[in-house]
């Protein structure tokens, strides 16, 4: 059984999470269903998927949606980020409507 653990903001505010492979932005007419992510500070170490839930709108150049979650280490359960994210220049950031 997985246990789903959310993380409040200013947890996440810390850390900043980029796709482990080529995208820049994911929008309605580019975005991917699943990606894998890492951390800024360690690229080449995947550390979870984004995955596509929904986008912002209805125009091909709408952002699409993601929820992050994180692998699990040894012993702990796998997390995922509370909110949704969007992937604009490289990086994913908190979705503010």
């Amino acid at each position: 059984m997985r246990k789903r653990i959310c993380m409040n903001a200013s947890q996440r505010t810390q850390m900043i999470y980029l796709p482990a492979r080529v995208p820049l932005v994911g929008t309605r007419e580019s975005s991917v269903r699943k990606l894998s992510i890492a951390l800024q500070e360690m690229p080449e170490h995947i550390s979870g998927q984004a995955l596509r839930v929904g986008y912002a709108g209805d125009l091909l150049t709408d952002l699409a949606l993601y929820r992050l979650k994180l692998k699990a280490t040894p012993g702990h359960a796998a997390i995922t980020l509370s909110g949704f994210f969007v992937l604009e220049h490289g990086l994913f950031r908190v979705y503010e409507e």
